[in-house]
C-alpha cells in the first residue's frame, strides 16, 4: 500500500496562546513592541505556531523566575527540540485524518516523527545570562558542575512536563497527520 502523509501543525490565536502559556495578549504585544518577539511582517492577524507556544512558555517561566525576558530568547530556543520530541510521544497530541491505513503504518509514521530522548529532558539555567544554560538528560549530571563552579542557583525546566502541560492546555491534538492512500 502506498500513501502520502502531510503533517499539519496547529496554529493558535493570541488568546489561545495566552491560555496555554500564561503570556497575556497585552504582554505578547509588549514583547513584540520591544523586539523580543518578531513582528508579523505580513500585516495579518498574529497566529502562533507550536514552536512559538513552546518558546513563549519557557520565556514566561524564566521571566517569572526573575530573569530579564530579553535574556530568555536563547534559552527558549534550546527548549524547542526536547519539548517537541516529548510532545510527539503524547498520544493525545496527535490526530490522524483522511484515508484509513493499518495500525502498523500509523506506528511507522509516529516512529519517524518522534525524536530521540538524547536531546535532554531538562533545560538548566545556572545563572542570569543567556549563555548560562544547557540541556541535560538527568539533573544528577549537573551536580559535579555545580560543585566545581560554585553555582548557588539553578533553574530547571522539565521539557517532558512542559510538553504535557502544553497539550493539556491546548485541549486537543497540536498536530495532525493527513493520510492519502495512492491508487495502485
Amino acid at each position: 500500500m502506498r500513501y502520502s502523509v502531510r503533517t499539519i501543525t496547529r496554529e493558535f490565536t493570541p488568546a489561545e496562546a495566552a491560555e496555554i502559556t500564561g503570556v497575556s495578549t497585552a504582554l505578547q504585544r509588549d514583547w513584540r513592541r520591544r523586539g523580543i518577539l518578531a513582528e508579523n511582517a505580513e500585516g495579518k492577524w498574529t497566529r502562533w505556531a507550536l514552536d512559538d507556544i513552546i518558546r513563549l512558555s519557557v520565556m514566561k517561566l524564566f521571566s517569572d523566575a526573575g530573569m530579564d525576558v530579553s535574556q530568555t530568547v536563547t534559552i527558549a530556543q534550546m527548549a524547542l527540540l526536547p519539548t517537541l520530541g516529548a510532545i510527539a510521544w503524547l498520544d493525545q497530541a496527535v490526530a490522524f485524518e483522511g484515508d484509513e491505513i493499518p495500525e502498523e503504518a500509523r506506528g511507522t509514521i509516529l516512529d519517524t516523527t518522534r525524536r530521540a530522548p538524547s536531546l535532554g529532558r531538562f533545560l538548566v539555567s545556572f545563572g542570569k545570562h543567556a549563555d548560562d544554560v544547557c540541556r541535560v538528560a538527568s539533573l544528577a549530571s549537573m551536580e559535579a558542575f555545580l560543585d566545581d563552579n560554585r553555582r548557588p542557583i539553578l533553574s530547571v525546566v522539565d521539557c517532558q512536563s512542559l510538553a504535557s502541560i502544553i497539550v493539556e492546555r491546548a485541549g486537543g491534538p497540536v498536530f495532525r497527520y493527513e493520510i492519502e492512500v495512492a491508487d495502485a
